[in-house]
């Protein structure tokens, strides 16, 4: 990967923001919102479909190995069928989890909980 592709998939990084859902319930009643457009915005923003995999967890590198395979095979019959210009986007989202892969075989692990 060159250094511009390494940049892009760090990019992909800074697209959520992840807190424990127990801690922020005490802190949310706390936070003071400039207006309530504002407040709307922040609610609209919540995600409530996202997976969390900490990279502590015993099966992360394997389980986002799997996911990067499985868009590396997606990019694959998507190229055969000549719509290259839907895989760039996928060959960077396969290189981020790919890399997060890596970095989780160089973490100390434990059990999820």
């Amino acid at each position: 990967m060159t250094d511009n592709e390494v940049n892009e998939v760090q990019d992909l990084g800074d697209k959520y923001i992840v807190l424990r859902n127990d801690r922020f319930a005490i802190i949310a009643p706390t936070i003071e919102f400039p207006s309530d457009d504002v407040k709307q915005m922040f609610l609209d923003a919540i995600v409530d479909d996202a997976v969390v995999i900490r990279l502590q967890d015993s099966f992360a590198a394997d389980a986002l190995f799997g996911y990067a395979n499985s868009i590396q095979m997606a990019i694959k019959i998507l190229d055969k069928a000549g719509l290259n210009e839907v895989t760039e986007g996928l060959k960077r989202t396969a290189d981020y989890f790919a890399a997060k892969a890596e970095e989780a075989l160089s973490v100390t692990t434990k059990l999820p909980d």
